[in-house]
């Protein structure tokens, strides 16, 4: 267990340290098109002769900053809308999850490329910003529909009656009963939801939909790189690989958290 805590620190950390020693600038054209791996570009170039080291790992971190932070806003919006819900109850908690539902009656890849279609007519919202708002909308109801079910279930309980007897209110009640009580669930899940969310980013980059040149987007680079894979397989083959590597750094993380639950719960 320690060995794979140390992979996922060692991968992360050789991350931050390419991306604070980029060897070029990712957006110039610094040689010829389709060069080789070397020891002077260690990736190749791409078909403009950009260096592909250079913007694999600003795609790749990019995309990983932009997706954590859109979830952690979306854990707390669908943490704090679940715990409403579920502690008014009845009709109000009803109304509340039924809105739920518009969202979840849409895929999550309609919704995103719906989104990004109407940000990139909106001047000032650029592609990161406009990801970032759509990882916050698909994130955020599958936390809240759980939150709310959870919660209902605590009103229930002895102490929880006892404290809103007692004049403790909405907010009370969620900041010193249910956040304790549901955080390390409510982390998993959204770990969870990490490695789906790049894959969307990585198909929306790579139907073309949302990031414009020079962007950096894994998605956008294996769609390039798959067009002349026959002749030079290195402008898709280092793409995909991060990809595939960054979806399953989140989803280890998220299995050892819940194996880790799952263990306490098991000696208490």
């Amino acid at each position: 267990m320690r060995v794979k805590y140390i992979i996922i620190v060692a991968v992360v950390l050789l991350a931050l340290l390419g991306f604070l020693f980029l060897p070029y600038d990712p957006n110039e054209i610094i040689a010829a098109k389709y060069l080789s791996p070397s020891w002077q570009y260690v990736f190749g170039t791409d078909y403009l002769g950009r260096d592909l080291f250079s913007r694999v790992v600003l795609a790749t971190l990019t995309s990983a900053v932009t997706i954590l932070g859109a979830v952690v806003v979306g854990m707390v919006a669908g943490f704090l809308y679940g715990c409403y819900a579920g502690y008014k109850g009845g009709m109000t908690k009803r109304l509340l999850l039924s809105g739920l539902n518009i969202f979840d009656s849409i895929p999550d890849f309609l919704l995103a490329i719906a989104l990004l279609l109407l940000f990139a007519t909106i001047p000032g919202i650029g592609s990161m910003a406009g990801l970032f708002i759509v990882a916050v909308l698909v994130s955020w109801t599958p936390i809240a529909r759980i939150v709310a079910s959870e919660t209902s279930q605590q009103m229930s309980r002895g102490y929880i009656r006892y404290a809103a007897a007692n004049g403790a209110g909405w907010w009370h009640i969620t900041k010193f009963h249910l956040v304790p009580l549901l955080k390390d669930n409510l982390l998993i899940i959204a770990i969870q939801k990490v490695p789906s969310l790049i894959l969307i980013s990585a198909f929306l980059g790579f139907i073309g939909v949302g990031f414009q040149p020079p962007e950096a987007n894994l998605g956008k680079m294996i769609s390039e790189g798959s067009i002349v894979f026959r002749a030079y397989p290195h402008v898709l083959f280092f793409p995909m690989i991060f990809l595939i590597i960054l979806a399953q750094i989140f989803a280890l993380v998220g299995y050892l958290l819940k194996q880790k639950k799952e263990k306490t719960e098991c000696t208490r």
